[in-house]
């Protein structure tokens, strides 16, 4: 359920008990989400053609609710988890522009693709079984991000494919992508993230009317 949320083509997954061969597959679990919108899928399109460009004027940008349905066989109901997911790709920044024709010349690709998904009740609040959720470049990372909103991106990864890469040594290829990270936080993620915060009265109001704590 933790990784299905951010994937762009795949709405279901599920899992199966095979017996025997005879025996058709006995469903024991199965992880949904709502289909994303069209406006996403245009989004898409408009990141395909504006990777080919050096456009800086350009700021795609979409949101929408996507809810995650998690049914097993062994509990009486079905968990529920419901997000508002919004998508911006800064082409308009020229730092993040000018280091990406950087990384596009050492063939490593890089597009300034960030998402956040605001919870809209208490369950979604606590989606990672924890105070923070984890960072997500499309799937989780192991790494703790800053809050319980789930933050995802066009990130590097480290070598174990589970953190974001971070380091302070000279290896120029390492660099580069510690930069861009830091960059795509500083550039793109901050400001969606202070725009979405005075949103959230509007966008989370039940979650803030019913516990505010958290």
């Amino acid at each position: 359920a933790r990784s299905i949320l951010f994937l762009k083509q795949v709405r279901s997954i599920s899992f199966s008990l095979l017996s025997d061969r005879k025996t058709p597959p006995e469903e024991v679990d199965r992880v949904e989400v709502t289909e994303s919108p069209e406006a996403f899928f245009s989004f898409l399109k408009q990141l395909e053609i504006l990777a080919e460009k050096e456009d800086l004027s350009q700021l795609p940008r979409c949101s929408f609710e996507r809810t995650i349905t998690r049914t097993d066989s062994t509990k009486p109901s079905a968990q529920t988890w419901r997000f508002r997911v919004t998508h911006a790709a800064r082409f308009d920044d020229t730092e993040l522009m000018e280091l990406r024709r950087r990384l596009k010349r050492n063939k490593e690709r890089a597009t300034p693709w960030v998402s956040v998904a605001v919870p809209l009740d208490l369950p979604s609040c606590r989606f990672d079984m924890g105070e923070v959720a984890k960072w997500r470049v499309f799937l989780p990372l192991l790494e703790p991000g800053p809050c319980s909103c789930i933050i995802s991106g066009g990130f590097f990864v480290g070598p174990s494919r589970q953190y974001l890469e971070y380091t302070v040594d000279e290896e120029e290829h390492r660099e580069r992508k510690t930069r861009w990270n830091q960059l795509l936080v500083k550039n793109a993620l901050t400001p969606l993230m202070r725009e979405l915060s005075f949103d959230l009265p509007d966008l989370a109001r039940d979650l803030l009317e019913e516990h505010p704590k958290d």
